[in-house]
């Protein structure tokens, strides 16, 4: 019996106690009515209620394996290991005979001096042989060297009801590729009445903790397309610098975190953007606040103050989409251009990050540097515009402007004077009717 949740609400508010019972039920009737005798399977009932949380890749799960308890609990009379009872003989003919026995489950065995014979639990009233005497056996799960398995319980309850057996040899049939059936056991019990309907049955499945109570399961590690991705580039980058750059800082590209804008990038002090066009692109790094003021490298970049991307733009900061139709407001690229400059931009990142001056770090002074640099992944630089027509990049580096309305440390003043004078400004405006 399955029962699936959609919610850890509802999986937590189930009646789990009626669930049980009624599993029990039917485990009941199934050996009441003798369908368990054609069916065996019908002995392994189980119960397993879930919430499967497909966003996360988590499982919360319970499993419950109904095993119906006498009034008295069974008497073990003796625990031996297969080969302490029989002759190696018997054994290799065990073997060989539920190989070729089939996907039956349950059975029952004539053992013989020298050979085994088997036969199914639907064969017990034309068996050949003394039935109260009878060996049953059946393929034991547990690998407990003095216990069997849960499904012998049922076996037990069927025996009982339906041949009214009080004694019985158990065969648990425990199989290994290495040693075959060398571990396997052999039970003889005493066979207890059941009393009640259905009777009492316990089965729920602890959790890793010892303690009644669901399991989860996380498969994000293996499921989860962000996860993998993120595991196969650590990989890389670990391959990267045992191969090829052991001076590569991993662990400060692994705690660096980014804020990607569609627009605005002010309050950062590392800003990377890319702008796209048809057939060309910008990617460049921002100027910085080095004193909380004014935008500037130190000494590395000799006295030059680097700008942003509103300083090096022709085109003033304003409403892309005011004012325009719709085919205007579309940016029409190339299809392999968005994926050239972000990957661009993730380089610079990396570089400002595995540089000793991180953002600091001074812009090459050739447009084309040679191709032997001081630092392991390479220079610096401003700005890299590039043009899909030629297939090349060209290094630039651009300066501060000092009325830039976004990054100079006097816009604010500019633009509050501007507004004064324009309020300020005696205009007189002709009426339209004079027009």
């Amino acid at each position: 019996m399955l029962k699936n949740t959609n919610t850890l609400e509802e999986f937590k508010a189930l009646d789990k106690a009626a669930l049980f019972s009624e599993c029990v039920g039917q485990l009941w009737e199934d050996v009441m009515s003798g369908r368990a005798i054609n069916e065996p399977h019908r002995l392994s009932r189980f119960l397993l209620i879930s919430f499967a949380d497909l966003k996360k890749y988590k499982f919360t799960y319970w499993f419950a394996f109904p095993a119906l308890q006498p009034a008295e609990p069974h008497k073990l009379n003796k625990l031996s290991r297969i080969g302490d009872v029989y002759s190696q003989e018997v054994i290799s003919s065990l073997y060989e005979t539920h190989k070729r026995f089939g996907n039956h489950g349950y059975f029952i065995a004539k053992v013989r001096s020298d050979r085994v014979t088997l036969g199914k639990l639907s064969d017990w009233d034309t068996w050949d042989g003394e039935t109260s005497a009878i060996t049953i056996g059946f393929p034991d799960p547990s690998g407990l060297p003095d216990a069997a398995g849960w499904p012998v319980r049922n076996l037990l309850a069927l025996l009982a009801q339906n041949w009214n057996v009080h004694r019985v040899t158990v065969i648990c049939l425990r199989e290994d590729l290495n040693k075959g059936i060398a571990d396997s056991l052999i039970l003889d019990i005493n066979i207890s009445q059941f009393s009640g309907s259905p009777p009492k049955a316990v089965g729920w499945e602890k959790n890793a903790s010892g303690k009644l109570g669901p399991r989860i399961s996380d498969l994000a590690p293996l499921m989860d397309p962000t996860q993998l991705a993120n595991t196969a580039v650590d990989l890389n980058l670990k391959l990267m610098r045992w191969r090829i750059m052991p001076e590569l800082n991993l662990e400060k590209i692994a705690s660096t975190k980014c804020l990607m804008l569609g627009a605005g990038t002010l309050g950062s002090f590392i800003v990377i953007n890319a702008a796209l066009g048809f057939d060309t692109f910008l990617v460049m790094r921002h100027g910085i606040l080095s004193d909380g003021r004014t935008p500037d490298a130190q000494t590395n970049l000799g006295n030059v103050k680097l700008g942003c991307y509103y300083c090096n733009d022709v085109v003033a900061p304003g409403d892309s989409l005011k004012d325009r139709t719709l085919d205007q407001q579309c940016t029409v690229t190339r299809p392999g251009i968005a994926a050239i400059a972000s990957s661009i931009a993730v380089e610079l990142l990396v570089n400002i990050l595995n540089h000793p001056d991180g953002i600091l770090a001074a812009p090459p002074a050739d447009p084309s540097p040679p191709s032997s640099t001081p630092i392991p992944l390479g220079v610096m630089p401003h700005q890299v515009r590039g043009f899909l027509t030629h297939f090349s990049n060209l290094l630039v580096v651009g300066q501060q402007y000092d009325k830039c309305t976004a990054c100079s440390t006097k816009r604010l003043v500019g633009l509050t004077d501007m507004h004064r004078e324009a309020d300020l400004a005696d205009v007189e405006w002709d009426d339209e009717e004079d027009l």
